[in-house]
């Protein structure tokens, strides 16, 4: 896969982490938090692979984002 995929990957994951936390904010649930913390776990992955395929600096601002969510989701 190239680089750009697995950038592409990891920004889809990342959008999807941030939708999640938004929804367990606003149903904080037992189920709905798990779901965001699991999106976030997957997403930070996804950007670890990003960053092993040579994506580097251009996903700055989404490893930024996907700190800010987990910040929120962990009530910090």
């Amino acid at each position: 896969m190239t680089s750009n995929h697995k950038q592409d990957q990891a920004q889809n994951s990342a959008e999807h982490a941030h939708r999640a936390v938004m929804q367990a904010e606003e149903h904080p649930s037992e189920q709905m938090i798990d779901q965001a913390s699991h999106s976030l776990v997957h997403a930070e992955a996804a950007m670890h692979q990003a960053d092993e395929a040579g994506s580097g600096q251009s996903m700055e601002a989404t490893k930024s984002q996907l700190r800010k969510d987990r910040n929120r989701l962990e009530g910090n």
